[in-house]
């Protein structure tokens, strides 16, 4: 035990600079984001590149301080001074333990636990949360440069190593635009749990090999091979099959959430300049809505789309992701999808049969509960502390709830009536006639697997705004006094329906932009 502690007071002796440049670094950063929590509702007027770098100077410095500690005693060649005083391999790098988790786990530990009690919730309940971040900032970060510094002798050599294997994954990476790829977010894999051990177990085995053993080719090439696993894994697409089974078809006698019926293409906005691209054409297909349950939710996850020709030529896309939210109440929706150039070009001007795979997921409202928006911050249950974003003079149909949530932000549905909101009224304004304003956040921000350096977690649902005319109609928001109603969120079926669209013409989907034709 004396011979740890005298090596990690040498090595804060040698290396105080940096352990104060780091302790500076985390300061400078809690104060900012303290002081942005004080003005809530107006946010700080910091210029973006100033936050930027306050965020990432304590990761950064974080990184510097653990190869420094690491090169101070070389496990690289076979002529390390420190071998003949003697040290203990498993003494030294119980020292160098000690040492991060004093300058790097520990202040971060005492910074969540400001911020929790600052934000006003209480740490001792939210332990085992903090003891989790530190986790993951050892997996995360501290093993990775870890891993890198022990195989390495110099700084230089360091920034070399993540230079070559950053531009590896990179390049490999990029040829996964060559291949048609489903989007990773479809996938119903729960496997964070087994990375996260993975990624522990080869990090570990990596440093206790090289202080035992200082053969650095072995490590160098598993860190080689971790890169390129890593880098390929994204040129492998995913199943379609798996996508399928995830969102089956509708058994007989089962009927869907949601009626849709195709509604005829708008013409009255021109093409969008980008909407054909040298491989791709992007088309936009809309849908009235309706029969959606009062208190659910129809999440629309991935479409795919068939195209047949009375040539009998077809052509089918892989799925594509999408977040189209469907609300109780008739509405219109539009769902995008790609198409092969060339196909395109072959048929733009046949009468062509589409049909379009909508994959979704039905939620429904439990746990509900009537809030009244409060001035200023207020607390609600099963979310945290919450503020309302009200309308102004120059957004006036702007509404959305902010809210702060210890650790993990919750999944929240949330509607109110326009006729019970208490906001000022606009001059000169048409007010919408009234109807429902519906929100959802379903991002599972800080789940087991996401690291973040804060454990409070930020989240805002923010209000659908109803199709209208013009600009000049005020759609009222949610302000001081205002009542609502706000549920968790629960997924009761996975499903997909199929739409059949007859003797349409390609051409006339293309996206279109934003502008009305014959606009200056």
């Amino acid at each position: 035990m004396r011979q740890i502690l005298d090596i990690y007071r040498k090595d804060v002796r040698h290396f105080w600079i940096e352990i104060c440049a780091s302790l500076l670094a985390l300061s400078a950063y809690v104060w900012r984001e303290l002081a942005q929590w004080g003005n809530r509702q107006a946010g700080m007027d910091l210029p973006n590149f100033f936050i930027g770098l306050l965020t990432a100077l304590g990761p950064i410095s974080w990184c510097l301080l653990v190869t420094r500690v690491i090169h101070d005693e070389s496990l690289v060649v076979d002529r390390q001074f420190w071998v003949t005083r003697p040290y203990e391999w498993k003494k030294l790098l119980a020292a160098k333990a000690l040492f991060v988790g004093s300058f790097v786990n520990l202040p971060l530990f005492v910074c969540n636990v400001i911020f929790l009690k600052n934000a006003g919730f209480s740490p001792t309940q939210h332990l085992l949360g903090l003891l989790w971040i530190q986790v993951l900032i050892l997996i995360f970060l501290v093993l990775p440069v870890a891993s890198v510094s022990v195989v390495t002798s110099t700084l230089v050599q360091v920034l070399l190593w993540t230079l070559g294997i950053a531009v590896c994954i990179a390049s490999v990476a990029s040829l996964s635009t060559l291949m048609p790829q489903s989007d990773p977010s479809l996938s119903s894999d729960n496997s964070e749990m087994i990375w996260l051990l993975l990624f522990l177990a080869i990090g570990l085995g990596i440093i206790l090999w090289q202080y035992c053993q200082r053969k650095a080719w072995i490590p160098r090439a598993v860190i080689v091979g971790i890169a390129l696993f890593m880098a390929a894994a994204s040129l492998i697409p995913m199943p379609q099959a798996e996508i399928e089974r995830a969102y089956p078809q509708l058994a007989a006698g089962e009927q869907p959430p949601l009626h849709l019926v195709p509604a005829p293409p708008d013409h009255r906005h021109a093409v969008d300049d980008s909407a054909v691209e040298p491989k791709k054409v992007e088309l936009t297909i809309r849908f009235h809505e309706s029969a959606v349950a009062k208190g659910s939710l129809v999440l629309i996850t991935a479409t795919r789309v068939a195209i047949r020709l009375p040539s009998g030529d077809a052509w089918t896309s892989r799925w594509r992701a999408a977040s189209v939210e469907v609300w109780p109440g008739d509405g219109t929706i539009s769902v995008a999808s790609t198409v092969d150039k060339g196909f395109f070009e072959r048929s733009r001007v046949v009468r062509a049969k589409m049909d379009i795979t909508l994959a979704y997921a039905e939620y429904h409202e439990v746990d509900t509960r009537q809030i009244t928006v409060q001035p200023g911050v207020f607390r609600v249950d099963g979310v945290g502390i919450c503020w309302a974003i009200s309308p102004d003079s120059q957004f006036w149909n702007r509404s959305y709830l902010d809210c702060q949530s210890p650790l993990r932000s919750p999944k929240i549905m949330a509607h109110f009536e326009t006729a019970a909101s208490t906001c000022p009224r606009a001059l000169g304004k048409t007010e919408i006639a009234p109807t429902t304003r519906y929100a959802v956040n379903l991002n599972d921000e800080g789940a087991s697997g996401e690291i973040a350096i804060i454990p409070i977690r930020n989240s805002y649902v923010s209000f659908s705004v109803p199709e209208r005319g013009d600009d000049e109609i005020q759609i009222p928001g949610i302000c001081a006094g205002t009542q609502m109603t706000i549920a968790d969120p629960v997924v009761t079926r996975t499903a997909s329906i199929q739409v059949e669209l007859e003797d349409v013409s390609l051409n006339d989907y293309l996206r279109r932009g934003a502008g009305l034709i014959g606009q200056q």
